[in-house]
């Protein structure tokens, strides 16, 4: 039988294309209040922070990001700061306009070694495999490098990591 931990989490899954992020925050919440130590909660609970506070329709956007942030720090140091925390971490600084701090995240990710499937937390048949976020990493950095101007620092990205050889 499923803990009440997971029908939340499930709860707030379900319901992840509907735009009721109300439901979505209080199903997370409650799975947060059962184990805040579960990386995956606080995962979803500061990328739900994050949509919220990009659609504008928050009354404090600013402390919506610093909470969303807050979680999505608190989920990078219970996966150990591994290639998938720091993609992640560096995605949601992105998603914000923080590209300075997203930049340092994605060239760890590039550094590191995927996780192998004994590793992961979450298994399934479609992970039999290592599945390595150095491209995602790559070509999100080329994103941010291009918006900038630093066109060489792209282009060198693009030759290292994301050429079909």
């Amino acid at each position: 039988m499923p803990s009440v931990r997971e029908k939340n989490k499930l709860g707030g899954k379900l319901n992840k294309n509907d735009n009721d992020t109300n439901y979505k925050t209080d199903s997370y919440v409650n799975a947060w209040t059962e184990d805040p130590n579960v990386a995956e909660t606080n995962l979803h609970m500061g990328a739900v922070d994050l949509l919220q506070a990009m659609s504008r329709n928050t009354p404090n956007r600013h402390f919506q990001i610093a909470q969303g942030i807050g979680f999505i720090l608190r989920y990078h140091e219970l996966r150990g700061g591994n290639q998938e925390a720091n993609y992640n971490l560096a995605r949601a600084f992105q998603s914000v306009g923080l590209y300075y701090l997203a930049i340092p995240y994605y060239e760890s990710a590039l550094a590191q070694e995927p996780l192998t499937p004994a590793q992961r937390t979450v298994k399934s048949q479609d992970e039999l495999e290592p599945y390595d976020l150095k491209r995602e990493s790559a070509w999100n950095l080329v994103a941010i490098y291009m918006r900038s101007g630093n066109e060489l620092m792209a282009a060198d990205l693009v030759r290292r990591f994301l050429q079909v050889v």
